[in-house]
């Protein structure tokens, strides 16, 4: 099993009640519906820096930073 990690993260109250409803709707916690955003997150911050890395040749001197912060930029990678 893989060695978990725990994070505080502070909301609005507002912000907590959508959460809490959209967490309901899918009959699991807060706790567990936020665990699951945050790990698809991370997920597509892996693949798209794998893509990135994959294409790096293509452009020598691309920043893999910049790419990853800039979702116009991103797009524009991937077209090629």
């Amino acid at each position: 099993m893989a060695e978990k990690k725990r994070v505080q993260v502070t909301f609005s109250q507002d912000n907590y009640d959508t959460i809490e409803e959209v967490a309901d709707r899918y009959g699991i916690t807060v706790n567990a519906f936020m665990a699951f955003i945050l790990g698809q997150w991370a997920d597509q911050y892996k693949i798209q820096k794998a893509f990135i890395e994959d294409k790096r040749g293509l452009i020598p001197d691309l920043d893999i930073d910049e790419v990853l912060t800039s979702p116009l930029l991103f797009k524009q990678l991937k077209k090629l």
